[in-house]
């Protein structure tokens, strides 16, 4: 939202007031005092450096310190998404493993089962159904691994 004159107006509305005044966005030296065009200039290559010159030429020390607290706060905000990022992450690792704990239940009481049946049917018959039952057992055993 730009505002000239205290009333709101669209971009375009400055960028041809700017023209019209023949001030161009694109050579930031416009803006600046004279004095500090030299150092301007100099830090070209810096785009950090240069960005806190414009900063502290348009806008003064106080534009400056909250440049460097955004910068600090922008740090700060990369830091906690990195470590939710690994919490997440963690989580996921839980989640599988709990998810084959569970699945190992399963297999393990089914194996429970299994072998209750098969000491019921001893119990019962001994001597015809101990053979029979064991191959039944190891044969469920098999398909649970599986």
């Amino acid at each position: 939202q730009f505002y000239l004159d205290g009333r709101a107006v669209k971009g375009g509305d400055i960028d041809r007031l700017a023209a019209g005044l023949d001030i161009f966005i694109a050579n930031s030296c416009h803006f600046l005092p004279q004095e500090m065009v030299h150092q301007f200039s100099m830090s070209a290559s810096n785009p950090q450096k240069l960005l806190e010159l414009f900063i502290t030429a348009s806008g003064g020390a106080e534009m400056l310190a909250l440049l460097r607290d955004l910068i600090e706060h922008s740090g700060n905000l990369k830091n906690a998404l990195g470590k939710i990022s690994t919490y997440m992450a963690s989580q996921v690792d839980l989640e599988k493993r709990r998810d084959g704990l569970e699945e190992d239940a399963r297999k393990n009481e089914k194996a429970t089962a299994l072998m209750w049946e098969v000491d019921r049917r001893v119990a019962i018959r001994p001597h015809t159904v101990r053979a029979h039952a064991k191959r039944t057992l190891n044969m469920h055993l098999v398909e649970l691994d599986a």
